[in-house]
């Protein structure tokens, strides 16, 4: 026997405006194109994810099988139609090659540019090239499941968990189902039924009510009876498209007649609780405020509007500003999109120029500058006043003239648009602040001590723990938490 194994998964938020293009499914594994054969094997082969799972079962049965695509991308916006058609075109030809059945990783809520189902487009291109082929799938729990996709496999087995913690064993059910009948020469049945219920996300999570019961009802189906799989797919909402939905799937033997009174008791535990999907949110002050007052930490605040799991672009700061807003502090913000600001950094390269007469020696870029400066990068970096003690007398001397920190009113314009802006804006609310840098201090370094005139403003952003400040005779590790060190 020999089997096609292969994966395309994308859940695409069509109200993203990140693209997503062939570059998506292969950058994430840092490679010009998606893996194939023995490369896909050995970065998705052991993952927590179906196509470890279907390739488990597949080794098992000792079968012969060929891998000509795995393309994974990160949650993002519609996927074009150059990247579909490539990993259509990698996956039929394969079958076209020759094989006895196939095992797909799919998502179930792909929006390309010409299809509002991209894997529905994909089964049914498979179909037309073998036409009598026997097809397993395994979907995500937010699978917008479509009769195109029912029609065209004779097998398909959903994730049962949100969060999702079942990925390669849902791999497995659906793998070792199809290679089951084929080895008994046993024909399935798919009974499948869409309630118009658009859930929300927040409200789909298999732990609590109220989809606990109705994924426990499903399972317990499986159990009890001659029903092969069944699944119960909570669709994805962030996709404008026809057919988001709630759905509940079996798979049995087509001389079995359970799984439609199992799919019609699941369609009515959630329609009867439909109501108790509408999710509530507070406002976000009234959220922030009740953040407020846990005494327990890490308190964990998600924007689940901006993401990333689900295809946000992490560049919506109003949750950050409404928490500065109402004074908190000890914030840690991950993760933030910011591509101008790296693009910049990486264009002048900052910490590889070399310094100049009369500015720190210590790798740094500024923030702000002198109106008299011409050079917004480096142009604060001056040596103002400062006491050492450099020698073995330890007394104090005084350095380099007084620098009066009050002319240094002029920010950046190069990083007027980027999250340090933000933080310099919301510094300058709360202190006198004069030249203000990021400082970058290489491995096995170190500065001597010294005393400034005015106090110093420090902010960690990436440390070591063997990193410390000596203040007096004890030396302190400040961590990059958020935190403002004085």
């Amino acid at each position: 026997m020999k089997i096609v194994l292969a994966m395309m998964q994308h859940e695409t938020n069509t109200f993203s405006l990140l693209p997503t293009d062939l570059d998506a499914f292969s950058k994430v594994v840092g490679l010009q194109k998606p893996p194939s054969d023995t490369q896909a094997i050995e970065l998705y082969g052991d993952a927590d994810m179906a196509f470890a799972g279907l390739l488990d079962i597949a080794r098992s049965y000792e079968v012969e099988y060929v891998v000509p695509i795995a393309a994974y991308s990160e949650p993002s916006g519609i996927v074009n139609d150059d990247a579909f058609n490539f990993i259509c075109k990698k996956i039929c030809n394969a079958v076209k090659n020759g094989c006895d059945a196939v095992l797909l990783d799919l998502h179930g809520a792909m929006v390309t540019e010409s299809y509002d189902d991209g894997e529905g487009e994909l089964l049914r291109r498979i179909r037309k090239t073998a036409p009598n082929i026997p097809i397993a799938v395994a979907l995500d729990f937010h699978a917008n499941v479509t009769l195109t996709m029912v029609e065209n496999c004779n097998v398909i087995d959903g994730y049962r968990t949100y969060p999702h913690t079942d990925m390669r064993e849902t791999g497995r059910r659906a793998a070792q189902t199809l290679l089951d009948c084929l080895e008994k020469g046993m024909e399935t049945k798919i009974c499948w039924q869409p309630l118009p219920m658009m859930v929300h996300m927040m409200m789909q999570a298999t732990w609590h009510q109220p989809m606990k019961d109705i994924m426990e009802l499903a399972i317990q189906g499986v159990n009890n009876s001659d029903i092969l799989n069944a699944s119960v797919f909570g669709g994805f909402g962030y996709a404008d498209i026809p057919h988001v939905s709630l759905s509940v799937l079996t798979v049995e033997s087509v001389d079995s007649s359970f799984g439609k009174d199992l799919v019609s008791q699941v369609c009515a535990m959630a329609w009867e609780r439909r109501y108790d999907f509408i999710y509530k949110p507070l406002p976000l002050s009234e959220s922030i405020e009740k953040a407020k007052k846990i005494n327990s930490y890490p308190v964990l605040i998600v924007d689940h509007g901006d993401n990333t799991g689900s295809g946000g672009s992490a560049d919506d700061m109003s949750v950050l500003a409404e928490m500065l807003r109402q004074g908190l502090s000890g914030i840690i913000v991950a993760p933030i999109r910011d591509p101008e600001a790296v693009d910049q950094l990486i264009k002048i390269r900052p910490f590889e120029r070399k310094a100049k007469d009369g500015l720190l020696k210590s790798n740094a870029i500024c923030l702000n500058y002198d109106e008299k400066e011409l050079d917004e990068w480096f142009g604060g970096n001056i040596r103002g006043k400062y006491w050492t003690k450099p020698d073995s007398s330890f007394e104090e001397m005084e350095r380099e003239p007084y620098v009066d920190e009050s002319r240094y009113t002029l920010f950046n314009s190069k990083l007027n648009d980027t999250y340090l802006k933000h933080v310099y804006d919301t510094l300058s609310e709360h202190f006198a602040i004069g030249r203000c840098r990021i400082i970058k201090m290489p491995p096995r370094t170190t500065l001597s001590w010294h005393r400034d005139p005015e106090k110093r403003i420090h902010i960690s952003i990436k440390t070591n723990y063997g990193s410390r400040m000596f203040i007096e005779d004890t030396g302190f590790h400040i961590p990059a938490d958020g935190h403002v060190y004085i």
